[in-house]
């Protein structure tokens, strides 16, 4: 095939426009001659024939040397009609065409550079300008169809596809770590052919499957799936399974839990009456394995109703009993001077009681008293609350008493001991004081008694039998109040104690002698 080439028309017949020539046309072109009678340069308008001229037809077509003279040009670059193209254009023409590629094809050993345009992509096709390959940035391509970017490769040799992709063979190989689709479904068997082991396959020194088996109609996994701790499973939206428990709605019965899978260490907690049949064998259930310590307290009394297990070994028999026959049975054991009869009371046998029966930090209550009864030393008093000696007591030893004791009738106290009378300082003075109350006072060194007020109770003191003088001390050193509506008399020198003060009320007086 010949070579071709490239020009712009600079020649007879070119037209003005991009036309493609072989090597032996280009020759033929520069050897032609001008035809005497009708001549075209460079796409001019027809020049008069010399006939024509001759006949004055068009002076302005007419051909002369100077008026062709005037149109001959050397230029390759211009895009006109008033020019004709010399052998030397023709020739630059030629050499051109003769670097240019062949429309048949060949080498392009330098850079072809397009425009750049998703509708105008720079490599295109001339019946399908939309249609081609498109610089999509720095280092990117796109291929482009209908005017739209259909499938990008980046810098980083990425490849973006945003429409579908259609794969027709087996499989997709690749050494990519990671797939990633921007779509929401991935689309198995898109053909529709039988799914039987179609899944997911993770190569590895032994395959992990998650494959559809029509035999079992169902996912197949050959590996352990992990749910994280707060995930369950479900079924119908319906949970089903969770780290810690089965679901509420899962019923478990005989039919399909396999028989001895559950042992005595699978159970933990307690299992609802609802969920048990009454159990009428012998022997399976062992009262040591009754958990009644850990049971919850009745809260009450026990009632001769409420019933009790009992394991009756001596009978060969096992059943319930009222708790009204552990009285019974705790009353027939009971011998010897106490009683007790069937409704609960007790009778002491007369005189089986003794002294040495009597522990020695006993206390009889006052309700255990009777009252009047013939020799009977302590009673009950009219309130109830007191005890009471009925006739004389001697007592040979001493009488404690914590609260109050009451006589009714005179105090004798015979012997050479003596009677001590309750002391304290003034601050502890009865905080209700009633006449006739007798006291040592601590902080004043004396008796006192109360009428209407606290005072000190003096008498004359003297050799013997006598009452002659009265004694009292020469120094106050304590602040003292004189009592309203009272006079007091000191024997004298009397010192009174720097600081100390002694109170003397309006109407009365202090006389000292």
């Amino acid at each position: 095939m010949a070579d071709q080439y490239y020009g712009r028309s600079c020649t007879p017949n070119l037209g003005g426009v991009l036309d493609t020539y072989s090597k032996d046309e280009v020759n033929k072109l520069l050897n032609q001659k001008l035809n005497k009678n009708q001549v075209y340069a460079a796409g001019l308008n027809a020049l008069a024939t010399n006939q024509e001229t001759q006949d004055g037809v068009s002076t302005t077509r007419a051909v002369t040397p100077a008026g062709l003279q005037s149109k001959l040009s050397n230029s390759v670059s211009l895009d006109s009609s008033l020019f004709i193209a010399s052998s030397k254009a023709v020739r630059t023409a030629y050499n051109l065409a003769d670097a240019a590629l062949p429309k048949s094809g060949g080498t392009v050993t330098g850079q072809i550079l397009g425009s750049n345009s998703t509708t105008t992509p720079g490599y295109s096709f001339n019946t399908d300008p939309d249609t081609g390959i498109l610089f999509a940035g720095p280092n990117s391509l796109s291929l482009v169809t209908g005017g739209s970017s259909r499938l990008t490769v980046s810098s980083l040799g990425v490849v973006s596809i945003p429409a579908s992709l259609t794969v027709g063979g087996e499989s997709i190989a690749g050494s990519t770590s990671t797939l990633t689709l921007g779509s929401k479904v991935l689309e198995l068997n898109q053909a529709g052919s039988d799914p039987d082991g179609g899944g997911i396959t993770l190569k590895g020194t032994t395959d992990k499957t998650f494959k559809w088996i029509n035999d079992y109609t169902s996912w197949t996994s050959s590996e352990n799936i992990n749910l994280a701790s707060n995930k369950v499973f479900k079924i119908g939206n319906v949970e089903v399974l969770s780290s810690t428990s089965l679901g509420n709605n899962i019923l478990i019965s005989s039919s399909n839990i396999p028989s001895g899978t559950i042992t005595n260490d699978d159970l933990a907690g307690g299992i609802s009456d609802t969920k048990l049949n009454t159990i009428s064998s012998q022997n399976k259930v062992s009262l040591s394995s009754v958990n009644i310590f850990g049971s919850t307290d009745i809260g009450r009394n026990l009632l001769d109703a409420d019933l009790f297990v009992v394991n009756g070994n001596g009978a060969g028999i096992n059943g319930k009993s009222s708790v009204s026959r552990i009285a019974e049975y705790v009353y027939g054991k009971i011998s010897g001077d106490v009683t007790i009869a069937s409704n609960g009371s007790s009778q002491i046998s007369t005189g089986s009681i003794v002294n040495a029966d009597i522990s020695s930090f006993a206390e009889i209550q006052v309700s255990k008293l009777g009252n009047g009864a013939a020799r009977q030393v302590l009673q009950t008093s009219t309130s109830g609350s007191e005890v009471e000696w009925t006739g004389s007591i001697d007592l040979p030893g001493t009488l404690d008493v914590t609260g109050v004791a009451t006589f009714n009738s005179a105090v004798v106290c015979l012997g050479k001991g003596y009677l001590a009378l309750p002391s304290g300082t003034t601050g502890e003075r009865p905080s209700t004081a009633s006449a006739g109350m007798v006291r040592y006072n601590t902080s004043l060194g004396i008796f006192e008694g109360f009428t209407s007020s606290w005072g000190a109770i003096t008498g004359a003191k003297g050799g013997g039998p006598d009452q002659v003088f009265y004694e009292n001390d020469q120094t106050v050193t304590t602040n003292y109040t004189i009592s309203t509506g009272k006079n007091a008399m000191t024997s004298g020198p009397i010192t009174v104690n720097s600081g100390v003060i002694v109170t003397i009320p309006s109407g009365s007086s202090w006389v000292i002698v």
